[in-house]
């Protein structure tokens, strides 16, 4: 059993913006939900994204999460499907799923969580195979700082480096994130209004 928050249907606001996606919002504490019957509502959609609403990963499900991947892949070979991690924990087992596009949300210096405990260079070496792509939020220039001393400690190809900037100096940080070749995150911040009209 998978234990899940909540599921829900809306249009993507960062990556493949204005898609619209099947939310998979999964809890420690949530309900529980069969990998299969979840698999079958989501095999509907093109678009699927797993997530967490706590301060777990989504691989601390692992089991039932591989699970449900591979249902959905012998459903819907042609979903694709966003899976938002910490980059933490790598998952057992998840070898060979298809059309899986992972998206790190690295913490920043400015979390005040010690490096070890929130950059795991094994796993992100890995996760930059899988060919994920890596979010770090920028709010200073020290962070920025952290940010390259991470991407040369770990070799981290920086086409798959997102700067998501958050700090009141836009333009040199957006200058700096050019000249370093990384890429900017760009993330849609209204809301979808969607009305039905007769």
């Amino acid at each position: 059993m998978i234990k899940i928050n909540k599921t829900y249907t809306t249009f993507t606001k960062d990556f493949h913006v204005g898609s619209l996606a099947f939310i998979i919002e999964l809890k420690e504490h949530g309900s529980e939900e069969k990998p299969e019957t979840l698999a079958m509502t989501a095999s509907s959609y093109s678009l699927v994204i797993i997530k967490t609403m706590d301060d777990k990963d989504v691989f601390d499900q692992v089991k039932p999460l591989v699970a449900l991947l591979r249902e959905l892949q012998k459903l819907n070979p042609l979903t694709k499907v966003l899976l938002y991690t910490n980059g933490i924990i790598k998952p057992i087992g998840f070898t060979g799923i298809k059309n899986v596009e992972l998206i790190v949300n690295v913490l920043g210096k400015e979390s005040d969580i010690d490096y070890s405990s929130r950059i795991n260079e094994k796993v992100f070496g890995w996760l930059d195979k899988m060919g994920a792509k890596f979010i770090f939020k920028v709010r200073t220039d020290e962070e920025f700082d952290d940010v390259n001393y991470v991407i040369s400690s770990i070799l981290l190809k920086k086409s798959s480096v997102y700067i998501d900037i958050q700090t009141y100096n836009f333009d040199a940080t957006l200058l700096k994130t050019y000249v370093k070749g990384y890429n900017v995150f760009v993330e849609f911040s209204g809301e979808w209004n969607i009305e039905k009209t007769d």
